[in-house]
């Protein structure tokens, strides 16, 4: 029986915001009752999560989204030739949220 594949965003989820809020990277944003907000929990047992506005959200998905594409292309260029890719890294910046 095939395993299903992992995922690298498991601390990501989008909600509906219950309350007012302000955004997490950049304070001026308001997120109102109604919109929608990207939650990121931090890592550990007792951590709690942060919420970003929907500008804010876009941004840093598609900070992720390039670096995503930039380590697919490595590995595409890795598992086409072999004895070129033993040795090498590809190396992605990290991604601040």
């Amino acid at each position: 029986m095939a395993r299903a594949p992992r995922t690298v965003l498991l601390r990501l989820t989008v909600k509906t915001a219950e309350r007012t809020r302000k955004c997490s990277r950049n304070k001026g944003h308001t997120v109102r009752p109604g919109e929608k907000i990207l939650l990121v929990r931090e890592p550990g047992p007792a951590a709690g999560s942060k919420g970003y506005c929907s500008a804010c959200a876009a941004a840093m998905l598609a900070a992720a989204h390039d670096a995503l594409e930039e380590l697919h292309q490595a590995l595409q260029i890795a598992s086409a030739s072999t004895s070129a890719a033993e040795g090498t890294e590809a190396h992605v910046a990290n991604l601040v949220i």
